[in-house]
């Protein structure tokens, strides 16, 4: 059984001007974590301990890893936005 409170938190609603800003905010949050990402990419590539076959695997698994992030992909719902964030700030992407 869903308590009272549970039900009052899941049905938040976003106020149309947050949405807005939001929407307007998300594709900056999103550049600047790809950045990020290059960064720590290009460092990967350039470890001089390491096999370029094991960089290569390394970068692959990352990738792969990485693209589900919110910081990379996210689907624009409005019925979302708070969670997306609260995802985005838990990761230290805000």
């Amino acid at each position: 059984m869903v308590s009272r409170y549970a039900k009052e938190f899941l049905m938040i609603e976003i106020l149309k001007s947050d949405w807005k800003l939001y929407r307007e905010k998300i594709g900056g949050w999103q550049e600047n974590y790809m950045e990020k990402l290059i960064a720590e990419y290009t460092d990967l590539l350039r470890a001089e301990d390491k096999k370029a076959s094991d960089k290569f695997w390394e970068l692959e698994k990352r990738i792969k890893n990485d693209r589900r992030h919110p910081g990379v992909i996210i689907e624009m719902k409005k019925s979302n936005a708070i969670y997306d964030m609260v995802n985005l700030v838990r990761c230290n992407h805000l």
